[in-house]
C-alpha cells in the first residue's frame, strides 16, 4: 500500500471513483439523515473496509485468470454456461431496476421544478412521464451509444467537482439540531439496517472491476504483481470514496432539518431538490435541481445503455445467435437498438409513472444483486475452485457476512 504510485494507478483510481459516484449519492443523505447523525458516524467506520474487501475479492477473480477476460466468461468456465447466463440475467435486472429508479427521480424532479422554481402548475404526471420518456429515447437513438458514452464520461468529473463544492459551500449552513436526536436502540438498529444497502450501492464500482483487473494483467507480466498493484488501486479508491461520500452526506444532513428529510422521503425526491425548496439565494434555488437533473440523467443514460446491451447479449444467448449492433459506425440506429430501446423505455416508464420508492428499489433490488455478485459469489468461488485457493483467508468471512447483511438488511429494517 505504500508502493510508488504510477500514472497508470492514478488513471484507474480516478476511473473507479468516477464510476462509483453517481445519482445514488443524491439519495443516500435522505436515508442517512432520517435516523440522526449517529448511524452516519457508525457506518462511516465500517464503509471503507466493506467496500475495499468486497471489490478486492471481485477483482481477484479476474486478475489471476489466464488469459484475463470478462467476469461472465470466467463464471462460465468455472461454473458452466448456465451460471454465466444467470449472472447476465441478474445484471440485466439490476440495470432495468435502476432505469425505473432514475426515471422516477427525473419525473419527480421535473415536476418539482415546474411547480416551485417556475411557479407553474405541474402538468399531469402521465403527460410529463410520456414527454420525458420520448425525449430521452429520441436523444439516445439520435446520438448513438458511442456519443452518449463520450458525453457521460466527459461530464462525470465536473459533476463530482460540483458536488464537492456544494459540500464545502454548505458548511456555514450546518446546524447542530440533528445532534439532539437521541435514537433508542431499536431506532438505531432500524436506521442502520435501512442505511447499509443504500451506502453499499452508492459506493459501488463493481461493474468496472473486470476491466481494472484485465488492464493490470496486461500492464504487468507477473500475475502476483498485477494482483498486488490492483489491490492497491482498489484500496485507495475505496478510501477516497469513503471520504468524499460521507463528507457529502454529513454536509447535506447537517444543512437540513429532520422534518425536511421526511418530506423528501414522502415525495420521493433527492437531497438537492429538497434543499432547493428551502435555500434562500435565488441562483442556488435554480442551480441545485439542475445539478441533480444532470447527475440523475448521467446515471440514467449509463444504466439504460448497459441494460440495452445486456438484453441484446441475453437474447443472443437464449437464441444461440450473436446479435450485433452496428449503429456505432453508421449514421442511423440499428433496428435492434430501436426495438430494445422501446422494449425497455415503454414498460419501465409506465412503472415509473406509478412513483415507486427510489430508496426501496435500491435497498430491495439493486443492493441485494450487488451483494450476491460482488460479495457472495467471489467467496463461494474461492472455496469451490482450486486455482483460487490462495484467496481463502479470514477476510473472506468478513466479505461473506457483509454480503449477507447488504442483501437482507433493508428487508429486516423495513420489518422492524
Amino acid at each position: 500500500m505504500v508502493a510508488e504510485t504510477t500514472q497508470h494507478d492514478v488513471e484507474w483510481i480516478l476511473t473507479l471513483f468516477g464510476t462509483a459516484v453517481g445519482a445514488g449519492v443524491l439519495f443516500l443523505p435522505i436515508q442517512a439523515g432520517l435516523g440522526g447523525v449517529w448511524p452516519i458516524v457508525i457506518l462511516s467506520c465500517f464503509s471503507f473496509p466493506l467496500v475495499w474487501l468486497s471489490h478486492r475479492s471481485l477483482t481477484h477473480l479476474v486478475v489471476t485468470h489466464a488469459p484475463p477476460c470478462e467476469l461472465t466468461r470466467i463464471i462460465e468456465e468455472d461454473l458452466g454456461t448456465s451460471a454465466g447466463t444467470v449472472i447476465n440475467l441478474l445484471f440485466s435486472i439490476f440495470f432495468l431496476g435502476m432505469v425505473v429508479a432514475y426515471s422516477t427521480g427525473l419525473i419527480n424532479l421535473a415536476s418539482s421544478y415546474i411547480e416551485h422554481q417556475m411557479g407553474m402548475i405541474a402538468m399531469p404526471r402521465s403527460v410529463l412521464s410520456l414527454l420525458i420518456a420520448l425525449g430521452l429515447s429520441a436523444v439516445m437513438l439520435a446520438a448513438g451509444e458511442d456519443a452518449l458514452l463520450h458525453i457521460t464520461s466527459a461530464v462525470t468529473f465536473p459533476l463530482i467537482a460540483a458536488l464537492l463544492f456544494l459540500s464545502v459551500y454548505m458548511i456555514p449552513m450546518w446546524s447542530g439540531a440533528i445532534f439532539s436526536m437521541t435514537p433508542t436502540a431499536h431506532d438505531l438498529i432500524k436506521s442502520l439496517m435501512l442505511l447499509i444497502p443504500i451506502m453499499a450501492f452508492s459506493m459501488d464500482f463493481s461493474p468496472i472491476c473486470s476491466l481494472l483487473a484485465i488492464s493490470y494483467r496486461e500492464h504487468y507480466a507477473d500475475a502476483r504483481v498485477a494482483m498486488r498493484r490492483s489491490d492497491r488501486t482498489v484500496y485507495w479508491t475505496s478510501l477516497l470514496l469513503m471520504v468524499f461520500v460521507m463528507f457529502f452526506v454529513l454536509s447535506c444532513v447537517l444543512a437540513t432539518r429532520p422534518g425536511e428529510l421526511d418530506y423528501a422521503l414522502k415525495h420521493n425526491i433527492d437531497i438537492l431538490t429538497l434543499m432547493s425548496l428551502h435555500i434562500k439565494p435565488p441562483l442556488l434555488r435554480y442551480l441545485y435541481p439542475l445539478l441533480a437533473f444532470g447527475a440523475i440523467l448521467h446515471s440514467y443514460f449509463s444504466v439504460f445503455l448497459k441494460a440495452r446491451s445486456g438484453l441484446i447479449q441475453l437474447a443472443g444467448r437464449l437464441t444461440r445467435r450473436t446479435l450485433t449492433v452496428a449503429s456505432h459506425h453508421t449514421d442511423k440506429p440499428h433496428p435492434v437498438e430501436w426495438i430494445t430501446t422501446l422494449l425497455i423505455a415503454v414498460p419501465l416508464w409506465c412503472v415509473a409513472y406509478g412513483n415507486p420508492s427510489i430508496l426501496a428499489i435500491i435497498g430491495m433490488l439493486a443492493a441485494p444483486i450487488l451483494a450476491l455478485v460482488c460479495y457472495l459469489m467471489p467467496v463461494y468461488l474461492f472455496y469451490r475452485i482450486p486455482r483460487l485457493a490462495i484467496y481463502r483467508d479470514r477476510s473472506g468471512i468478513v466479505v461473506l457476512l457483509s454480503g449477507l447483511c447488504v442483501m437482507f438488511s433493508y428487508l429486516i429494517g423495513s420489518l422492524l
